[in-house]
Parts: structure tokens; sequence; C-alpha cells
């Protein structure tokens, strides 16, 4: 396949992938999944739009989300941070997620994004670490 579906198809094999990997090494122990896994949904009050939704989808069958139940998505590829390369369909998504395999939702404390903030000088203006922001969830591991 080819264009967007090939790409949706792609995103769909690597996760299953990192599902199978997961559950092959991890067994019955506790595991924090993290990172830029190029899925998300719309959160339209945040101005938060979907990409690689069935990913997502796929996802929490076997991982369960490392956010607290009160946590207000934000944006980790924005459209308003400076290192991220401009395009005319240019859109804020939240692809970037903390996953938990073997612990409950309810160990998680807190959520944050992190490493938002300009502290890096590229031609005579402040910009982020990353095109993407990170994101941090403190989480109790009995």
């Amino acid at each position: 396949q080819t264009g967007a579906a090939g790409w949706e198809a792609e995103l769909l094999l690597q996760t299953q992938k990192l599902i199978d990997h997961v559950e092959l090494t991890s067994g019955e122990t506790p595991a924090v999944i993290l990172g830029d896994l190029n899925a998300g949904r719309d959160y339209p009050e945040q101005e938060i739009f979907a990409d690689g939704e069935a990913a997502l989808d796929l996802l929490e069958t076997a991982f369960t989300p490392g956010y607290p139940a009160d946590y207000v998505p934000q944006c980790t590829f924005c459209i308003e941070n400076p290192v991220r390369e401009p395009e005319a369909d240019d859109v804020s998504n939240w692809i970037d997620h903390i996953h938990l395999y073997n612990l409950a939702a309810t160990s998680v404390v807190r959520t944050e994004r992190t490493f938002d903030e300009d502290v890096l000088s590229v031609d005579d203006m402040m910009v982020p670490l990353s095109d993407h922001f990170g994101m941090r969830s403190v989480i109790t591991v009995p």
C-alpha cells in the first residue's frame, strides 16, 4: 500500500510488534511503554486532532493509559513549537504517550507535559529541545 493507507498499515504493524514484544519480554512483570507512538485522538476543546487513531485503539487493548483520570490532554506535536517543520495542513496532535503493562491506572500519581520550554539558542532565538514535547508520569510500582 502507498500513501495514507500504507502509513496506517505500517503503523498498525509496528504497534502489534510492540505489543507482542512487551508481552513476550515482560510476561507478568510490570512495564512502562512510552514515546512517540504516532497515535492519538481528537480533543477539539484543546485544539488537538487525531492521527493514527486505530493504532491507539490497538495499544489500549493491550496497555493501560499512563495518565490519571483527571489529566487534561495537551499536544505533544504542536503547531506553535518553532522547531517543528511547518506543513500546509498542520494541526496539533497528542502522539507521545505513556502506557502501562501489568500496572493499574490507579498507580499513576500525576502526569505532565515536559520539555516544552525554550532552552536552546538557535539562530538568535530560543527554542525547545525537540519538535515533540515530552510526557512524564509519576507511577507507584508495587
